[in-house]
């Protein structure tokens, strides 16, 4: 039996307000809800589109908004020159030409430039990226290989068993050099060996990286996170949309982050210093 819709009646979603749901359904057998966009016009639409987002107006609002006039507005490093086409094919936005900071000229999406998801030429990323790097290292990755990837025996990262030789064996990895260690009939000395390779060579580096980059050691990272983006200007919604989370969850996991109960997973650090400004170093452990 097919589950009763969910009532949505009132609810606004973008520029849609819920009217009710409509007699028919969409190919998938889906409830359609009747809505009424900003400008009048009445859009049919499932309540996954609606909440996810992907569906925000009427067909001709879309549009209309995709083929505004943005010259001269910036968009982070951006600053728009001139509209570089129409779409074509699947495109559903138009393109402009925009001027870097660093004087490089780009093609741009106008959806990436508006949502942010487009801030320079490639530029700020480089530079994001060399931020964390100190003596040719990034600090960041010398904390990642505490965790062993799945098929590691041992429980330690550059700790594994020599079958042919039956011992093992520690090693550990340095600016693109592996460092041997040697082969121990225990593993538990093989361990000892490794971990005191690790505090003699990573955590001078660790440590110079704090001290050049100013660390706030007494300021938690989630009350960090919380005041940048309120300097920002940005709701959590906000913030969890433009890091490329659904509608239905955004709200939530910016909520978790900012409690300290949930940490900022390392695929969306980068992204987050970006949209916040904020410095890598502070989710170093």
């Amino acid at each position: 039996m097919p589950r009763k819709p969910a009532n949505l009646d009132g609810q606004v979603f973008y520029n849609l307000t819920v009217l009710g749901i409509a007699d028919q359904r969409n190919a998938h057998g889906r409830a359609l809800y009747k809505c009424r966009c900003a400008c009048g016009n009445i859009v049919l639409a499932t309540a996954p589109n609606l909440r996810r987002g992907e569906v925000k107006s009427c067909t001709a609002c879309k549009y209309l908004m995709q083929s505004k006039d943005i010259t001269g507005q910036r968009f982070g490093r951006l600053v728009a020159i001139e509209r570089a086409g129409k779409p074509t094919g699947t495109q559903t936005t138009y393109r402009w030409r925009c001027r870097c900071d660093c004087g490089k000229i780009v093609t741009v999406t106008l959806n990436s430039l508006t949502t942010g998801k487009t801030q320079s030429c490639g530029c700020l990323q480089k530079e994001a990226v060399k931020s964390l790097y100190i003596d040719g290292t990034a600090p960041a990755k010398l904390t990642e290989s505490k965790r062993p990837r799945i098929t590691n025996t041992s429980g330690v990262t550059g700790v594994w068993y020599d079958s042919h030789r039956d011992k093992w064996v520690a090693e550990i990895m340095l600016r693109g050099k592996k460092y041997f260690l040697g082969r121990y009939e225990n593993k538990d000395e093989a361990i000892a060996v490794r971990k005191k390779a690790e505090t003699e060579l990573f955590e001078p580096l660790i440590q110079k990286y704090k001290k050049e980059r100013g660390k706030k050691v007494n300021q938690p990272t989630h009350e960090i996170i919380r005041a940048a983006r309120i300097n920002a200007g940005l709701t959590q919604r906000e913030l969890g949309l433009r890091l490329g989370y659904s509608e239905k969850t955004a709200q939530i996991l910016m909520a978790m982050w900012e409690s300290g109960t949930r940490p900022v997973p390392k695929a969306k650090i980068r992204s987050l210093c970006d949209i916040l400004g904020l410095d890598p170093l502070i989710f170093i452990p």
